[in-house]
């Protein structure tokens, strides 16, 4: 479960205004919670839930060394559990989630778990934002593109909708591979727009997402 671009993405990209309580379910080694704690200094707690325990150790290890360790706190449990035993809301709710839902099964059991929403069905991720998210809360999320149009109409089922959706591509002669969603509780006209990474030449960043990222990147 290294650092991907993924993670950084929704780690910087994912907002809402001023939120205190915020949650990143499936925080994998803990980086887009350190993100978040990073860019909110009005976060007074963060709760990132891990199902596997190698990568929790490693998230709780890499939160330790952070700046911010009093501020995140993390969980080595399931998501459904956790939904289970906590009723606090939260203004913003974050995750990468698994999403292979087709194709072989990866061998060892934390890379399916990573890689494949076995142990976190779309459906069960949506109730738990469901009974989690405060009233005016956003829900932030990455997928590649087909999983997530199909995320977003599974979504409305359960009253939450789709209000800000940036595809993303690497480069612009090639295909939209991940779309960045926001989902919230009430209807309001979606939002949407195309962020590209990279010009021609491999790791030739364009302005708009080094401006996105640069704070979390010393290369940048």
């Amino acid at each position: 479960m290294k650092v991907g671009t993924d993670g950084v993405l929704l780690g910087a990209w994912a907002s809402a205004v001023a939120p205190s309580f915020a949650l990143d379910i499936g925080t994998g080694t803990g980086l887009i919670a350190i993100m978040l704690a990073q860019r909110y200094p009005s976060l007074q707690h963060i709760d990132a839930v891990e199902v596997d325990e190698s990568a929790a150790l490693q998230a709780e290890r890499n939160v330790a060394a952070s700046p911010w360790a009093e501020r995140i706190h993390i969980h080595q449990t399931r998501v459904q559990s956790f939904t289970s035993a906590h009723n606090g809301l939260y203004e913003l709710i974050v995750s990468n989630p698994p999403y292979f839902t087709h194709g072989t099964v990866a061998h060892q059991e934390n890379r399916k778990k990573a890689r494949h929403n076995v142990d976190l069905p779309y459906i069960d991720l949506i109730l738990a934002v469901d009974k989690l998210m405060s009233p005016h809360g956003h829900f932030c999320l990455i997928l590649p593109r087909q999983e997530g149009l199909g995320f977003v109409d599974m979504a409305k089922d359960h009253r939450l909708y789709c209000t800000h959706m940036t595809h993303v591509r690497s480069k612009l002669d090639k295909p939209v591979e991940r779309l960045l969603l926001v989902l919230e509780r009430s209807k309001s006209l979606m939002k949407e727009q195309v962020l590209t990474l990279q010009y021609e030449q491999r790791n030739h960043f364009r302005p708009e997402y080094r401006a996105l990222v640069q704070d979390f990147y010393t290369i940048l």
